[in-house]
């Protein structure tokens, strides 16, 4: 399937970021892109708690379009992990369900959250805030 790449690894945010003062392309053109259209293969559930959403609407906004200008601070990155999807505000239908979900089924419209908290990192105990259900305020 196609998708839009963010990638913001270590050389590529060096070199962008002596390039970009001389133009903000260098940022979404040529070999140091921050994005590129690429094919990836169709994705599997990790765990039967997942579902899988085939996307239908999604707005880029502007920590999409701050990550690929790098406006954003270098400390605000470990909140996500590269290369990444941009468009953190979708919309989409459930494709697929595992068997230990009973909240939604095949075809609901739904959308998400899609924050690293501590459960989508596999990370046992959770943090603070995690364990007391503020996943957007994760310290991981």
């Amino acid at each position: 399937m196609k998708a839009l790449h963010l990638n913001l690894d270590p050389l590529r945010f060096v070199i962008l970021h002596a390039l970009r003062p001389l133009s903000n392309k260098f940022c979404y053109r040529g070999p140091f892109s921050t994005v590129k259209l690429v094919d990836i293969p169709e994705p599997t559930l990790p765990s039967p708690e997942w579902i899988k959403i085939k996307t239908r609407l999604c707005g880029v906004c502007g920590s999409d379009i701050n990550l690929m200008f790098m406006k954003d601070s270098p400390t605000a990155m470990p909140f996500t992990s590269f290369p990444c999807v941009p468009g953190h505000e979708f919309c989409g239908n459930v494709v697929e369900v595992g068997k230990d979900v009973d909240t939604v089924k095949e075809g609901d419209l739904v959308t998400a959250a899609p924050a690293l908290n501590c459960a989508t990192r596999g990370i046992k105990p959770p943090c603070r805030s995690c364990a007391s259900g503020l996943t957007a305020n994760c310290e991981n």
